[in-house]
């Protein structure tokens, strides 16, 4: 298994203009503290790198439930939780078939009261 240093890390993005965040994956408030820093630091999320990964060995009865959990939340739970909190508007626009994003907040503003901005801003 391949590991970067830290300072590897640094020097591969400094050479590509990106800025790492380390967060740990599993936890939704790393994941928002971390994309909030990047917001206001950078105004946005340009690219988003999943880095993280585990696994277990043996047989699926042998392996304990707890560690199986933290399996999928680094996984599977974590990097969805991340993709979903840095889409922007208009990504999230396209995923239920808007062509623009202008119809899809209108639309959001009718069946929620709120603009896609605040509802994000008022999510914990």
């Amino acid at each position: 298994m391949n590991v970067l240093s830290a300072g590897t890390i640094a020097c591969i993005a400094a050479s590509i203009g990106a800025h790492p965040v380390a967060l740990e994956i599993y936890s939704e408030n790393s994941i928002l503290t971390a994309v909030t820093e990047i917001r206001d630091r950078f105004g946005d999320v340009d690219m988003r790198v999943n880095n993280a990964g585990c696994g277990l060995y043996g047989a699926l009865e042998d392996v304990p439930l707890r560690e199986a959990g933290y399996q999928f939340e680094v996984n599977l739970f974590g990097p969805g939780h991340l993709t979903r909190t840095c889409l922007s508007t208009g990504e999230i626009a396209f995923l239920p078939g808007y062509a623009e994003q202008n119809s899809f907040c209108r639309a959001f503003r009718e069946w929620t009261g709120h603009t896609p901005d605040e509802a994000r801003a008022e999510r914990p």
